[in-house]
């Protein structure tokens, strides 16, 4: 028996639901982005770093912009966007935007030629970005040229102003870094030894680590370290990647820049006097310029030798300057070189002179630090093409089994590199620097460098007591960790360092969409850089100027620059309609008519339920008259 009421009313009641429920969900507002921008970042792992991205993602999704982020280590990152990939999208195989830094001398405009200026584009310089603006290369021009200290600064403040109108980056904040160091590393010995109070090194910290960070193998002779259990005296760190070449000429990143193997014409060291640091004679006994300040002559030491016993003579020097000064070998200092040094010739063995182009007051700012201008062995490479050095492997290998010897010159040899895991140095015992800094000795025995990309490893091994120090990278990525981490680990001491660095979303201008300027500001005003400081951070930074390439405590920082970007939503949007980009497109109509399947699926169902219910109750109908 059919129960026909029972079916006729279940239907009835069915069907509008069925229809109301079906509509909602055909009719959902779909989400709409504008274009998709893919952002990488040079980290695995949780941290600050992966919650910054994931930040600007979704503050970028309430303009329109979509943002998939692609977090990779750095041995992936470098390739794709410092290397010839530079100028390419990422469905071309490059980047789009990237999480980034540029670091900085904290007393000259040293590497903002090749940073910024349209000449420096890589291989020749650091500009990944692709940005070619005139008024910024003419005010870094003058800039790099005028000795009048107030002159100066208005042509760097020209240049902020010209970032803060024509965005290549979007700088969010000033890194500064917990610098966390076993505490059997006596990090500070020799700043006490160049005069340095415990006083002055707890209200000016800044001066003295940041040369341990930039110049720690150039100031071995100075350090105090204790023993292991074996007796050794090991200096054990950890870096994050493994190194992208050897040979000072090419060297492009912080990792390196710190490997300690290679000296230098001359040094920085923390300054008592000025509280910042001051350059000293090294490889250079002393230098002259003369009175029209375009030609400067350095005498060298005649007691520095490689480390396979060859004198290190200026004819080193000339055939360095002059390979990096051919566009063939394609070296990363070719934009600031070039754009200085008119030549360079070797009077004899100890007598190197260089003529400049224009007189700067900057240049030992270029001969300064183990990047670049750091001589290679003469002896070993004059016969190697230009264009083959890069991949030449005495910048790639290091030692090996058909090349067990590497020669460099610094206070260390290198003696084993497994990729992917450490390097190893022994102290070199026939270094100048022992005698004349110390009693003759090596004060450090060895220096191990583990390569360990993820922070969370690298923490561990830190607080378990197997390394003494992390490199920068890996305290910038960690720095909201590694406080409670000092806290509960006795051996440890940590220093606050501000990093004479910018932290920006980088923009490759070679992208048909970033190319254009009012989508990079509008970028710039839909960041929220406040949330990433005090949240993420947790003060670990600092607000900078949109201008501001160094910090506000450079020496060059000009007295009138840009504000900080402003989080404005709306006004992001503005710049958005001005790029072309109406957002009419990303709302959905007040009301959208209903898809005629929704009436036929909820009709079917509800006849279907019907039939159903009115079969069961008639069933049961009839058992209950029986």
């Amino acid at each position: 028996m059919f129960n026909w009421k029972a079916a006729i009313l279940i239907a009835l009641i069915t069907i509008p639901l069925m229809a109301i429920g079906l509509s909602r969900t055909s009719v959902q507002k779909p989400e709409k982005y504008f274009f998709t921008l893919h952002l990488v970042v040079p980290y695995v792992g949780p941290g600050p770093e992966h919650d910054t991205a994931m930040q600007i993602k979704d503050d970028l999704a309430k303009i329109g912009i979509n943002v998939e982020v692609h977090f990779m280590e750095k041995s992936e990152y470098y390739p794709r966007v410092w290397g010839l990939s530079y100028n390419k999208t990422w469905d071309e195989g490059g980047w789009d935007m990237d999480l980034g830094r540029f670091a900085w001398d904290e007393l000259t405009a040293m590497w903002s030629i090749g940073c910024y200026h349209s000449s420096g584009m890589p291989p020749y310089g650091w500009n990944y970005f692709g940005w070619n603006n005139g008024k910024a290369d003419r005010a870094l021009e003058l800039g790099w040229t005028t000795f009048n200290y107030t002159e100066r600064l208005k042509y760097y403040e020209e240049f902020f102003w010209e970032i803060y109108r024509d965005p290549p980056h979007m700088i969010m904040y000033w890194p500064v870094i917990p610098f966390p160091v076993n505490t059997r590393f006596n990090v500070t010995a020799f700043a006490i030894n160049l005069g340095w109070t415990a006083e002055k090194l707890e209200k000016y910290p800044t001066p003295v680590i940041a040369r341990i960070i930039h110049n720690w193998h150039c100031l071995a002779p100075f350090y105090e370290i204790e023993p292991l259990p074996d007796g050794r005296r090991v200096l054990r760190g950890v870096h994050p990647a493994d190194p992208h070449s050897l040979l000072p000429m090419f060297h492009s990143s912080g990792d390196d820049f710190n490997i300690g193997m290679t000296d230098v014409l001359v040094v920085k060291v923390p300054d008592p006097e000025s509280n910042r640091a001051k350059f000293i004679p090294w490889l250079a006994k002393k230098w002259e310029f003369s009175e029209d300040g375009k030609t400067v002559t350095f005498y060298l030491r005649d007691d520095a030798y490689w480390q396979d016993g060859v004198k290190i003579t200026a004819y080193d020097v000339e055939w360095t300057v002059k390979t990096i000064l051919d566009p063939a070998t394609a070296s990363p200092m070719y934009g600031d070189y070039s754009s200085m040094i008119e030549s360079v010739e070797a009077l004899n063995e100890t007598t190197v002179v260089f003529h400049l182009k224009e007189a700067t007051p900057d240049f030992l700012g270029m001969v300064y630090g183990p990047w670049g201008n750091a001589p290679c062995p003469k002896h070993i490479l004059e016969d190697v093409p230009h264009d083959q050095l890069m991949t030449y492997w005495m910048n790639t290998e290091g030692p090996t089994n058909e090349h067990p010897n590497y020669v460099g010159s610094g206070p260390f040899k290198l003696v084993e590199w497994k990729k992917g895991e450490y390097l190893r140095f022994e102290a070199w015992p026939d270094w100048w620097g022992w005698k004349v800094f110390g009693n003759g000795t090596p004060t450090v025995d060895e220096i191990i460098i583990k390569i360990i990309p993820d922070e969370s490893v690298a923490l561990s091994a830190l607080e378990a007591g197997e390394v003494d120090y992390l490199h920068h990278y890996i305290c910038m990525a960690a720095s909201t960790e590694i406080p409670s981490l000092v806290e509960r680990c006795p051996h440890l001491k940590l220093y606050r360092y501000g990093y004479y660095a910018e932290k920006f979303i980088g923009f490759n201008l070679h992208h048909p969409i970033l190319n254009n300027r009012f989508v990079r500001l509008a970028i710039c005003h839909a960041v929220n850089t406040t949330k990433i400081i005090n949240e993420i951070f947790q003060g670990w930074a600092a607000v900078a100027s949109a201008g501001g390439i160094w910090p506000d405590t450079h020496s060059l920082y000009p007295p009138n620059p840009p504000p900080p970007w402003d989080y404005n939503i709306e006004l992001a949007k503005q710049y958005m309609e001005m790029a072309g980009y109406k957002y009419e497109y990303l709302e959905a109509p007040e009301t959208a008519p209903i898809p005629l399947t929704v009436y036929v699926y909820s009709i079917c169902g509800g006849l279907v339920i019907g039939v159903i219910v009115g079969f069961i109750a008639g069933r049961v109908s009839k058992r209950e008259k029986q």
